[in-house]
């Protein structure tokens, strides 16, 4: 409980850029040696709290990444720092829908990295991704999901609320919808 907390409160300060370089440099040597902590409760912790920094290393948030889920969820959601091809590796790595879940609630999310959700998620992933305003989604995922999830009215739905819906995505739900009638 208390090497926890005081992970947190090392994180937040180190988020809300509370320190100078020299204390940041500490920090950061701290959370090298906290990503490998026994206790989960740590761990999240370090994650929870660094999950929006620009500012941490590269190396701390794959350490976080490749961890339990309590960990890695949280930096998969919302790290800045973890590039399109990270995301890739990362997706490519993995069978786990909780983590293509994950992904695809960024804030933003290029189409390649919407791609390859589309073609590696669920279900439940592909309506988060739909639901996704800041994901780019390309013309032959929006075809696809129409023809291959046509009698799923919470995905059809999820794609009628997209904003800029290509016009070709626009009728072959209009097909899709004439059929169902």
């Amino acid at each position: 409980e208390t090497r926890a907390d005081i992970t947190g409160r090392i994180a937040a300060s180190y988020s809300k850029i509370l320190l100078n370089e020299e204390e940041r440099k500490i920090a950061e040597q701290i959370f090298r040696l906290l990503v490998r902590d026994t206790e989960i409760k740590v761990r999240t912790s370090l994650a929870q709290n660094l999950k929006e920094s620009a500012l941490i290393p590269k190396d701390i948030v794959m350490s976080m990444v490749n961890d339990i889920n309590e960990v890695a969820l949280p930096m998969l959601e919302y790290s800045q720092v973890l590039s399109d091809t990270d995301l890739l590796d990362i997706m490519y790595a993995t069978k786990e829908n909780e983590r293509f879940l994950a992904i695809s609630k960024r804030e933003t999310l290029s189409e390649v990295v919407s791609d390859t959700l589309a073609h590696r998620g669920n279900e439940e992933v592909l309506g988060s991704l739909l639901n996704n305003k800041g994901a780019a989604i390309s013309e032959n995922i929006f075809t696809k999901i129409i023809e291959t999830h046509k009698d799923n009215p919470v995905l059809m739905e999820a794609i009628t609320n997209r904003p800029r819906l290509p016009i070709s995505s626009v009728e072959k739900l209009v097909n899709v919808v004439s059929a169902n009638i």
